[in-house]
């Protein structure tokens, strides 16, 4: 009948030398020195899509988010040992740009943006979304040409108008209201 080996007994101490010098020399250890066969990394990407109102630019119109897969081949990772595995999803990241994606393409259902729709209609599309919506608004802005401007607030009551070498100063007067437009464009009011 054989005897189990008591903790501290002489021959376990008699052994334990064998053992660590088998494990050291890496017989018998279950790890291969050559490890799994390289692979390639396979990650997916998602971004998300949101198109806004293009006469606003508030309401959300329409959202969805696609999905890519990006595959960073073995020879790629051979060539740069030194990054990880988080260092390559930033590389994928950089590479295919933002997670969101903003348009400004579509158009809400609200009166004004209607609205502003038409005027860009009328207009054949020239004139920017973001005036045909202060023109919706009555509204006017800097940067204004003299046909927006008077499509927004109408007919001026007087215009004084400059000519010299330096170009072409109006005045557009409306009421207590004061337009200013050198060589076409809006520059500035006063009210």
């Amino acid at each position: 009948m054989a005897r189990p080996f008591a903790r501290g007994s002489l021959s376990t101490l008699c052994f334990l030398p064998i053992v660590l010098a088998l494990t050291l020399a890496g017989c018998g250890s279950p790890k291969s020195e050559t490890g799994p066969p390289p692979q390639d990394l396979v990650m997916i990407v998602k971004h998300k899509h949101i198109i806004y109102c293009k006469y606003c630019r508030e309401r959300k119109v329409k959202s969805w988010i696609t999905a890519a897969q990006k595959t960073i081949t073995v020879a790629q990772q051979t060539e740069y040992p030194n990054r990880t595995k988080a260092d390559w999803q930033q590389v994928i990241r950089d590479d295919t740009g933002p997670f969101e994606n903003v348009e400004y393409s579509g158009r809400c259902d609200s009166r004004l943006c209607r609205k502003a729709s038409r005027i860009a209609e009328q207009h054949d599309g020239l004139w920017e979304p973001e005036m045909c919506y202060y023109i919706a608004q009555r509204k006017v802005c800097i940067g204004m040409t003299p046909d927006q401007a008077r499509a927004a607030w109408g007919r001026p009551e007087d215009i004084n108008r400059d000519v010299g070498p330096w170009g072409v100063h109006e005045q557009w007067v409306y009421g207590y209201c004061y337009l200013y437009f050198e060589n076409g464009v809006m520059t500035s009011y006063q009210n």
